[in-house]
């Protein structure tokens, strides 16, 4: 019977099947015929055993045609063969048992990969910038600079997992005409799209879903916007894949006012307050989304009708409305972050790589001192601080983001009658939550690319004997995205008598020149 099904899913499905029958960190594993790996890790035992059980559950050949839309290109399709194993393409599980990545059976390593090659469009895409060495970005030998010469840290490693499909959650711009619309990025210093049907980077379902939409939207003519004249009604898209499902849930970002909150509370809601020329369109993301293969986990409309070029609209809305309607399938994607389960609506933040993301979640968790009181600023939805409930007496976090009560509820509700009493959420922005610093050892920051915000870099900077809000304050777990701000605020605190115990380097955008950087602060005993 499990064969028989098989033989009718897509491979959407497949990965997912996957994904259930590999329970260990499998990354960077090929699973080629025949393929005998130079040392035996525990990593190629995991993918040995997947490779087994695929072969035993599934029929001699596995091909998974998706259902096309008019007008959409064939793509190709995964072929399992029971006898030898030839994989076109396979799927392995990513960090903390999770996620996914495409490896082909002759996959290089990661800092092996070349973009140029890899992909058919790096020399047009603004999105990548660096095409060889991903995992030694140009920005981290100024790094490597600063850290040995006025920190005293003899190294800054860099970590880094697969340099291609990686993306899981993305953002697009949509132009053109009705009938014929064009999905993709700006080009550089323009407003003119170029689509990027072949993303080396984005999760292969990302690639499949834009294809899909991209066809429905011609047959729907739905309209798309234009910029110079404010008209027209889909202006971007946001898609994040679910990694244990390879489905994808979409946010349709149109130019229109918000609609009433009552209605989009209701179950049905997609009739009587979408936008009139949005509704063809949903009709046939409804159908798609019934059938067994489908790749659609849920299909959101996002109402932003602001001339400004931010793509989700962050300002809150009038009274008795809402920016956010939910048309069909569940309210959030589920995701295991190392330890922890938690659910991402479309209006949460979410991270593009959610598998090297891992590694910094289970970096902060093993340095957070065993025993202490944390308190976690910038937390959105407490992927760090919830990580380290286990090891500590307490978690507080706080953020601004007034959407994220449901979203920590829901994280909550995984957690272990005993461990959720440890925890504390607040809605505070930064300079709110000074309050919550009082009486913690452990402070934990994942602050915007801008950096700390300046009441909390002198709070920490403050002579201790003052007793101002930080003066508990023993550890600092700095999580930076913006390497800039990292440095200035740094100096800072090495002026203020702390000093850097250590620092890694996430690449957590393989191909662009940037990296996620952990610095662990301790605070000198001697000062102040």
């Amino acid at each position: 019977a499990h064969e028989g099904r098989m033989a009718a899913v897509s491979q959407t499905r497949f990965r997912g099947l996957i994904a259930r029958l590999c329970p260990l960190q499998v990354r960077g594993a090929s699973l080629a015929a025949g393929a005998s790996l130079a040392t035996e890790t525990a990593a190629a035992a995991a993918a040995r055993t997947t490779a087994a059980s695929v072969a035993r559950l599934c029929p001699s050949r596995v091909l998974g045609p998706r259902p096309r839309a008019r007008g959409l290109k064939r793509e190709p399709q995964s072929m399992v063969r029971r006898r030898g194993l030839a994989l076109l393409s396979c799927w392995v599980l990513g960090g903390g048992g999770s996620g996914a990545h495409i490896l082909s059976a002759a996959a290089s390593p990661a800092r092996a990969v070349d973009l140029s090659k890899a992909c058919v469009h790096f020399a047009e895409c603004p999105g990548c910038s660096v095409a060889t060495q991903l995992d030694q970005p140009p920005v981290l030998a100024r790094a490597r600079d600063f850290f040995r010469s006025e920190c005293d840290v003899a190294d800054v490693p860099s970590i880094m997992g697969p340099g291609t499909g990686w993306r899981t959650h993305a953002k697009l711009a949509v132009r053109g005409r009705a009938g014929a619309p064009l999905i993709g990025l700006f080009k550089a210093r323009s407003h003119e799209v170029l689509q990027i049907p072949q993303c080396a980077v984005h999760h292969p379902a990302i690639n499949s879903a834009v294809a899909e939409l991209s066809a429905l939207m011609a047959e729907a003519r739905t309209s798309v916007y234009d910029e110079p004249s404010h008209t027209g009604l889909v202006r971007y898209l946001q898609v994040s894949v679910e990694r244990s499902s390879g489905k994808v849930q979409l946010a349709l970002v149109c130019n229109a006012p918000p609609v009433p909150a009552a209605a989009a509370a209701g179950s049905e809601v997609a009739g009587p307050v979408a936008p009139r020329g949005l509704l063809p369109l949903l009709a046939l993301l409804a159908e798609r989304a019934a059938l067994p293969a489908s790749v659609w986990h849920s299909v959101w409309v996002h109402f932003n009708e602001e001339r400004r070029n931010n793509i989700v609209c962050y300002l809150p809305a009038p009274a008795g409305t809402s920016r956010w309607l939910l048309v069909s399938g569940p309210p959030a994607v589920r995701e295991r972050v190392h330890k922890r389960v938690f659910a991402f609506p479309p209006f949460i933040f979410r991270q593009a790589n959610l598998d090297a993301f891992e590694g910094i979640a289970r970096e902060v968790a093993e340095s957070v001192t065993e025993g202490s009181r944390v308190t976690e600023l910038y937390a959105g939805i407490g992927l760090l601080g919830l990580n380290c409930a286990e090891r500590v007496l307490s978690v507080r976090c706080s953020d601004v983001n007034p959407n994220l009560e449901d979203a920590v509820g829901a994280a909550l509700e995984h957690l272990p009658p005993e461990l959720r009493a440890r925890m504390h959420f607040a809605r505070l922005d930064a300079a709110e939550a000074m309050g919550e610093l009082s009486g913690a050892d452990v402070l934990i920051v994942d602050p915007p690319r801008k950096g700390l915000d300046k009441a909390l870099l002198s709070a920490l900077c403050a002579a201790r004997a003052g007793g101002g809000a930080a003066a508990s304050i023993e550890q600092l777990c700095y999580v930076s995205c913006g390497y800039d701000a990292l440095e200035r605020d740094a100096r800072a605190l090495l002026a203020a008598g702390w000093r850097v115990r250590s620092a890694r380097a996430h690449v957590l955008v393989p191909g662009a020149n940037h990296i996620e950087t952990v610095a662990i602060f301790d605070r000198c005993q001697t000062h102040g």
